[in-house]
């Protein structure tokens, strides 16, 4: 896992980037664009990014960071050592909120 700060704005990944990890928020908003459907705000506490990263395809969508925000990046490897195959289950989840 690796703590990572965003200023107001930045980019954290665009459509079409491979999907390596995916991402916690432990400070501020994101915002979630993926052509076609409207935009998604998501706050402290959220994850995004793990449907691309589940799926290992690449990105549908491009976030962008909404004010200073922190996140958590956590990559493939020390998803599979401490969920395994759960995975599936909060990316399912996830999806219908």
């Amino acid at each position: 896992m690796i703590n990572l700060k965003y200023e107001d704005q930045e980019v954290i990944f665009k459509e079409n980037d491979d999907a390596n990890s995916f991402f916690v928020i432990t400070k501020g908003k994101v915002v979630i664009t993926i052509p076609g459907k409207p935009k998604l705000s998501l706050g402290t506490g959220e994850s995004f990014g793990e449907q691309s990263f589940v799926e290992n395809q690449v990105r549908i969508g491009t976030a962008c960071a909404d004010r200073m925000t922190h996140c958590l990046s956590i990559g493939r490897d020390v998803v599979k050592n401490i969920l395994g195959d759960r995975i599936s289950n909060i990316t399912n989840y996830n999806i219908t909120k």
